[in-house]
């Protein structure tokens, strides 16, 4: 075997062949270089193999079909398969020696992760693993095609073999393995397998598979093994004849190849059959295809059937694949399935999709026997973090990005534009937090209780369909859970706000009884009230409970006395400057008088948002609060007029009017928290002012408590690298190294060579 290698190697070099590959292969690998690492500043070496196994795939098949074929031509096969050397030595021989070419160039690429380490920061696990996998892959592809070298005695013919594989490896490696379920989606699965691509991307994204290092070496020996019954069958030929009885017996050559390459996908498919967790190991830096000590302790605990569908999967997102199969390995209680948007349609719907948007690839819907549901986007998987910017997401991150470099572009001589695109893109991080949002999403889904507000109806209330209120609620992205109230006598589990709007029938005596207790336990109510909900005496009782209650009669604003009063200021002040007199104006149209703007009360933490707005409300009365009110109970004002509203019919009523309040008071299980807005038309009605939708939306949130979680959170996990820095002439001087003076001085040695070799044959001819 060791001289078939020296003698394999020795014509290689000698013609100057082997160099010409060598320098081809090197400028490829130098254009890869420059472009993913020195231009673009990637630290990965990862990232070219992908480029670089395609390159290979074109140029082994040429250069492997002559390793046969060029001693058939100058008929030294004879006399090597005369002398006593076995096939399998040949065989091993000639495989060697196209071997060390590849190595050559992996021992080339080997010294790139050294190289860039003194400029950044690199993770050399993954990037020599990587490596070995390429290794792997290379050896692989040369097996197979000096298997179709020595089986066919047209070189044209081996190297149209050889691409056809390629190509076929290549379309098993695009079968989408998402797409499909059941049976289908085990036959997509062991496709895919088969494919030397597949196995080469996994160690790419950072996973190390046991099963991919079984599947090369069982290719190489395969491959190796048919070649050397391709050779053994020439030699038998050579010695006794192509129709002797000793040639006949390699006609089961065939079936052993079929038999061989059965066992061969047979012992594979087995291999991929074994579970995740035994066979894939992760080598990112970051692990974030693994799940954390406290993912495990949470999953293995569940005590719900969850399901987790990845809806449209398109083989695009390996990574979080590796990481959900890690998941559905830790529980049995917990199944990720692949579906399309189609099959989960009803889900969606009821999360708000409205069935036209597109969804990303790899959006997760979460799915609990609890008949609850979640959703987890894959692009709020990653975030940043920038010491200038703070915490962004992806889309903002990019908008920050693309203005920044428009804005740096057009005005060139600003440098606060470039200095903060210069910081956006050398001291971003970004973080992965894909276990926090499934873990929190999980958890969502199957507890058995989640705060949740509800709105009540069946007494005359309007219902879901007829509530702009509601309507409203729905497009800020809050809708609330409808109750029917009619025959209510308890309240559900998760109540933690109720919301009650003018019902035109009061409620009964033992409802307000139980909303009190609801109250009294710490719930939460926004009541919405009309005039006619004051002579309610049960309605009214809940908020009695409190030192509640209400005048009769509609707070009012002479809009047309303000008016006139302000033009006699006017008037007034026009004379004694003497700048004009008044001038006769056409009578305006004044609002209608029920019609009152008042103050929103910003300093309490419901109405927070809304500091220096005010809002016009239709309608309402005026609170009153009660002189007994017990010391535990505190009121504040919610909505205050001016001090020139009055009471719509009542004399020597004119003053501030509270006409919304907040009563809050703290029990044994909890505190309490009532708001009463008046004034029911101004917030369910076609002529209902959107911020009053608002402000009693965010005294429902305000009620309802907020949902913490229990479980223990996973940290973020950093998964940016330090960008390759290195000054201008540094990075101009290696890529002249790696794209011109490396490949040409291999050229030059083998022009030299190829030369001698020349003058030496022709030496040898004339002598």
């Amino acid at each position: 075997m060791f001289a078939i290698f020296k003698k394999e190697l020795r014509s290689y070099f000698r013609r100057g062949y082997g160099f010409f590959f060598i320098a081809t292969a090197m400028f490829f690998v130098g254009i890869s270089i420059t472009t993913y690492n020195l231009y673009y500043g990637s630290t990965k070496l990862e990232i070219l193999l992908p480029l670089l196994a395609i390159l290979f795939s074109i140029i082994f098949p040429i250069f492997a079909m002559n390793i046969f074929a060029r001693d058939r031509l100058s008929r030294a096969d004879k006399l090597l398969y005369s002398l006593p050397f076995k096939s399998s030595d040949i065989v091993l021989g000639k495989y060697a020696a196209l071997l060390c070419f590849f190595l050559i160039e992996v021992a080339a690429l080997a010294l790139l992760p050294i190289i860039i380490g003194f400029f950044a920061t690199v993770s050399y696990v993954s990037a020599y693993l990587s490596l070995i996998c390429f290794l792997l892959f290379g050896a692989a592809l040369l097996a197979m095609c000096m298997m179709f070298a020595a089986s066919t005695k047209s070189s044209i013919t081996a190297v149209l073999l050889s691409y056809a594989s390629v190509i076929v490896s290549f379309l098993l490696y695009l079968t989408p393995v998402g797409a499909t379920e059941g049976a289908w989606k085990t036959i997509a699965g062991i496709l895919r397998f088969l494919s030397p691509f597949s196995h080469l991307d996994e160690f790419l994204i950072g996973k190390f598979k046991v099963t991919s290092i079984i599947y090369f070496a069982l290719v190489i020996a395969l491959f190796i093994i048919l070649t050397v019954k391709a050779v053994n069958k020439t030699r038998t030929v050579n010695d006794y004849g192509k129709k002797s009885p000793e040639a006949k017996k390699f006609s089961l050559s065939a079936a052993f190849s079929i038999i061989l390459c059965v066992c061969v996908i047979a012992a594979n498919s087995l291999a991929a059959l074994v579970p995740v967790r035994f066979s894939t190991f992760d080598m990112t830096s970051s692990k974030i295809m693994s799940v954390g000590k406290e993912t495990k302790n949470f999953i293995s605990s569940l005590d719900t059937n969850v399901t987790i569908h990845v809806l449209d999967a398109d083989s695009s997102n390996k990574s979080l694949e590796v990481l959900l199969a890690n998941y559905d390995a830790q529980s049995d209680k917990l199944t990720v399935k692949y579906s399309t948007t189609l099959d989960v349609e009803d889900i969606l719907l009821s999360l708000g999709w409205d069935g036209a948007s597109p969804l990303e690839p790899y959006t997760l819907i979460l799915e609990s026997d609890k008949d609850r549901y979640d959703v987890v986007f894959p692009s709020r998987m990653y975030y940043y973090e920038n010491p200038q910017f703070g915490a962004m997401d992806e889309n903002t991150y990019s908008s920050y990005l693309n203005s920044l470099s428009q804005y740096a572009q057009q005005d060139p001589t600003n440098t606060e534009y470039s200095s903060m695109f210069s910081s956006l893109i050398n001291e971003t991080q970004m973080f992965y937090n894909a276990e926090e949002l499934i873990n929190t999403s999980i958890e969502y889904i199957s507890v058995d209780v989640i705060p949740s507000p509800y709105y009540l109806t069946g007494h005359g209330e309007p219902g879901a369909e007829d509530s702009m209120l509601l309507a409203t609620y729905a497009y800020l992205g809050f809708p609330i859970e409808v109750l029917d109230a009619a025959t209510l006598t308890e309240l559900p589990a998760d109540a933690s706000s109720l919301l009650i709007n003018a019902p035109t029938e009061d409620i009964s005596k033992a409802q307000a009884e139980l909303f009190i207790d609801f109250l009294k336990n710490g719930g939460a109510m926004t009541v919405i009230t009309n005039e006619a909900n004051l002579d309610m005496p049960n309605l009214m009782s809940v908020l009695s409970a409190y030192g509640l209650s209400a005048n009769k009669g509609f707070v009012s604003y002479d809009y047309e006395a303000a008016a006139k009063e302000a033009a006699e200021n006017a008037e007034a002040e026009a004379t004694e400057t003497e700048e004009g007199s008044a001038t006769e104006e056409e009578t305006p149209e004044y609002p209608d008088k029920n019609l009152v703007a008042t103050t929103i009360n910003a300093s309490h933490e419901a109405l927070a948002p809304f500091e220096g707005y005010t809002t016009n409300v239709l309608r309402a009365n005026e609170i009153i609060v009660s002189d007994s009110l017990r010391d535990t109970v505190k009121i504040t004002p919610a909505l205050t007029t001016n001090e020139k509203c009055f009471i719509d019919g009542v004399e020597n009523s004119t003053g501030a009017k509270v006409i919304g309040v907040i009563a809050e008071e703290e029990t044994s299980g909890g505190t309490t928290k009532l708001t009463w807005l008046t004034g029911a038309e101004a917030y369910d009605s076609e002529n209902a002012d959107m911020m009053n939708a608002y402000v009693s939306l965010y005294s429902v949130v305000w009620g309802v408590d907020a949902y913490t979680s229990d479980i223990e959170i996973p940290e973020p996990k950093l998964v940016s690298q330090d960008a390759l820095s290195m000054s201008t002439n540094v990075r101009l001087a290696l890529v002249a190294v790696v794209v011109v003076v490396i490949p040409a001085a291999i050229l030059i040695v083998g022009a030299i060579k190829l030369k001698k070799y020349k003058k030496a044959r022709k030496s040898e001819f004339e002598n």
